[in-house]
């Protein structure tokens, strides 16, 4: 891994995690690629002030490094980090290619939280909402709490780890609480992230014990959905749909949240029927040198070739990562 970093004077102006990807198409080529570490996005950190020097700076550093090509598979269309990065090419001579577009739920919306949540939910689906909120409250008593100072934050995370641990990814040895070092980093980014008003953790509590916790991280006027988890012996109630549900409500009736970012793959099941406003995100290759690149043109060819193999064996993958569903299929 690299962290490609740029200064204005001795301020940090742009900062991008990035990994060395030259085997991806099976032979070596000079490409790099940004790191999706804890979450589908490719947008850097760039200042507001300048974003196109800071853009051209990361460029001119990694194309005198020898690469010729970055990828950005997950970068907003028409966001103000592509805008930016549409300048600092087009003054650099160089270019860049879409190799493939999704749609990605957001939640934006001018009603309350409690009206969009009644319209957008049909009325056999807020029936069932209901049920399984009255079959969760017969555990104990439900109450939803919103950590955000240092001290709630801190006991807030050590319940989202602890009910990560306990389901599907602590089995896989996956979760965050025993990933090698992505606890204590999660820890210190929290902390930090409280101390600016810049993160909430929304639990959902049935007596005294937590049944689903979602991790929002905050950004000037818009929110993301970072991670949520559940109990999963509750997992007939829903309780993670229950939490979106009120987190939904919440994040409308906030005067300071203007919209929200799911981050959530395309079609997901669970949120997409919820926030139904859509982000198109895109898959972005991005040109190093100025001018025609044979180099370059390879690399395109390779990555939409790779874009279909990966969406023909999609179904299989899917088998494979389910080897239960095989033989129930069988």
């Amino acid at each position: 891994m690299r962290v490609l970093v740029a200064y204005r004077g001795d301020n940090l102006a742009g900062l991008l995690p990035l990994v060395e990807d030259r085997r991806r198409y099976l032979f070596p080529l000079p490409l790099l690629r940004a790191a999706e570490i804890v979450g589908p996005l490719s947008t850097p950190l760039l200042d507001p002030e300048s974003p196109e020097r800071a853009w051209s700076a990361m460029l001119g550093r990694i194309g005198a490094d020898g690469m010729r090509g970055l990828l950005l598979p997950h970068l907003g269309v028409g966001a103000l980090a592509e805008k930016a990065l549409d300048v600092a090419l087009r003054a650099r001579g160089c270019d860049a290619v879409q190799i493939s577009t999704h749609q990605r739920a957001v939640l934006t919306s001018d009603v309350s939280g409690a009206d969009y949540v009644r319209a957008t939910l049909d009325q056999r689906r807020r029936k069932e909402v209901d049920r399984q909120r009255r079959r969760l409250a017969e555990y104990g008593k439900l109450g939803l709490h919103v950590a955000r100072t240092p001290s709630e934050i801190g006991a807030a995370l050590d319940d989202f780890l602890d009910l990560e641990a306990s389901g599907w990814k602590g089995r896989r040895g996956t979760d965050m609480k025993h990933a090698d070092g992505t606890g204590a980093f999660m820890r210190e980014a929290t902390r930090g992230l409280s101390e600016q008003n810049a993160i909430r953790i929304i639990s959902l509590v049935s007596g005294r014990r937590t049944v689903a916790c979602g991790i929002v991280l905050i950004s000037g006027m818009r929110a993301y959905y970072f991670k949520t988890a559940y109990d999963e012996t509750f997992a007939r109630h829903s309780p993670g749909l229950l939490l979106t549900l009120d987190l939904t409500r919440l994040l409308l009736d906030d005067p300071a949240i203007v919209d929200a970012d799911s981050l959530a793959i395309e079609g997901h099941t669970m949120i997409d029927p919820i926030w139904i406003g859509r982000q198109p995100i895109q898959a972005l290759f991005v040109s190093l040198r100025a001018g025609k690149d044979r180099v370059f043109r390879t690399m395109i060819v390779c990555e939409k070739l790779r874009e279909k193999l990966r969406a023909a064996t999609a179904p299989l993958r899917a088998r494979l990562r389910n080897p239960g569903k095989i033989k129930r299929q069988a």
